[in-house]
């Protein structure tokens, strides 16, 4: 590693999640079990679409943001079509990997 080269193009060059990716990438998939019913029965239950607290709001405080009932939808949200109709998890896992290392 050349001592002018960014940490960040490391990580990129080897595929390696930042902490902020690797954030994103876990609350992805665990919304993705989520609205597959594929999470264990108690997860399942606070993580409904029909739990009022699972929609996008504004939170009060700035600690919020980072829960998954905030964080999940708006990650949600932005990610292509194509990976949130997808079917298989392997390949929903696969395909959303490489959409946040190349974002």
């Amino acid at each position: 590693m050349d001592r002018d080269e960014s940490v960040r193009q490391v990580l990129k060059s080897h595929n390696i999640f930042n902490i902020y990716q690797s954030y994103d990438f876990c609350v992805s998939q665990t919304i993705y079990k989520a609205i597959n019913n594929d999470l264990p029965n108690p997860l399942q239950r606070v993580l409904t679409t029909s739990n009022p607290f699972f929609f996008f709001k504004v939170p009060r405080l700035k600690q919020t943001e980072k829960s998954i009932s905030f964080s999940g939808p708006k990650l949600w949200n932005k990610l292509p079509l194509e990976l949130i109709t997808e079917s298989n998890f392997g390949v929903f896992k696969r395909e959303l990997k490489m959409h946040i290392m190349n974002q």
